[in-house]
């Protein structure tokens, strides 16, 4: 487009454009590439969109970056992964489950928190009053100790 005779701002400029595509034509035809660059780079074009530039250069570039991005994404799969066997991860998602048949898990487990710490009070309160060297004492703290251990 830089030698096309249509876009001259003259017309003076524009036989020399004329004569100029005459040889560019020739050159083209011939598929003699280094004549046409020649014209070109003489037209005053850009080397690089002459030449391509460095094809090569940007090609290995592209394939260490292509390297660099795959190194991440398996980084960040191998984190999804630990992600998706961490327990607050399957918390939620039992939550979300939950939710979606109509539940309030967030509410239930409040109300066995609450009953939990209602039972715990209820169990110092007897401990407080029992005489440590008695055997209902003995045997509540064996009985506490039993439960605990069964996970309640």
């Amino acid at each position: 487009m830089r030698l096309h005779p249509d876009l001259a701002p003259s017309d003076a400029e524009r036989r020399h454009r004329e004569q100029a595509m005459m040889t560019v034509n020739e050159a083209y035809a011939a598929n003699d590439r280094r004549r046409l660059e020649t014209l070109l780079l003489a037209a005053g074009e850009h080397p690089v969109k002459v030449t391509g530039g460095n094809a090569d250069a940007v090609l290995e570039w592209l394939r260490r970056s292509e390297l660099a991005v795959q190194g991440r994404l398996r980084v960040v799969q191998a984190h999804l992964v630990a992600l998706a066997a961490h327990p607050m991860h399957q918390l939620c998602k039992a939550i979300v489950q939950a939710e979606a048949k109509g539940l309030d898990p967030l509410a239930v487990m409040a109300s066995r928190l609450r009953t939990q710490i209602a039972e715990r009070r209820q169990e110092l309160y007897i401990g407080q009053r029992l005489q440590p060297e008695s055997g209902m004492a003995q045997a509540f703290l064996h009985r506490r100790q039993e439960r605990l251990g069964a996970g309640l």
